[in-house]
């Protein structure tokens, strides 16, 4: 399997997970309350971690393992350590907006924009993407981030697919 399939078979085995986690949890539940159940489920072992580094690393490994709804206590862990750890606002703020919770995820994009700065290229631009995209509704502004973004990782499947959604949300000619 060449490198361009092996993306597209990440991509789709992810997507198809990710809707067979939606379908199967229970339809009474809000999201809130799956969230809260989450959340006191992990947040014993969360709160022992003193290093925001860790705490955000064993997010993004819940959230592999477990699932988006796991990995919020490590998130909020790693926000309650440095409150200007960008990519733990954005992490959070995805999986808030996956959630449905539109406002609070907003808020966690405006952090992850204000304080961009301290993380990677790439992250940056995800940001304020979706900052531009989500928060503002600044079509040119978000377009522009993510051309730059695929201008800087052209084999990234998340900065081509951001820049079509942007251009899908704003209705825009390539």
């Amino acid at each position: 399997m060449n490198k361009s399939s092996a993306v597209r078979y990440k991509f789709i085995t992810s997507a198809l997970f990710c809707g067979s986690f939606l379908l199967s949890t229970d339809a009474t539940a809000s999201n809130s309350e799956l969230a809260r159940k989450s959340s006191a489920a992990a947040g014993s072992s969360a709160s022992a971690l003193t290093n925001a580094s860790l705490a955000f690393e064993r997010g993004i490994e819940m959230k592999k393992s477990q699932g988006a709804i796991a990995a919020i206590p490590f998130f909020q862990r790693a926000i309650d350590l440095d409150q200007q750890f960008p990519n733990a606002f954005y992490q959070l703020g995805i999986i808030y907006r996956n959630l449905g919770q539109e406002k609070r995820a907003a808020e966690l994009f405006k952090r992850a924009f204000e304080t961009r700065a301290r993380a990677k290229l790439p992250d940056r631009l995800a940001m304020a993407g979706i900052y531009y995209t989500f928060v503002t509704g600044e079509a040119d502004k978000a377009i522009e981030v993510y051309r730059q973004w695929v201008k800087a990782d052209p084999r990234n499947y998340k900065a081509v697919s951001n820049l079509g959604s942007a251009y899908g949300d704003f209705c825009q000619p390539t």
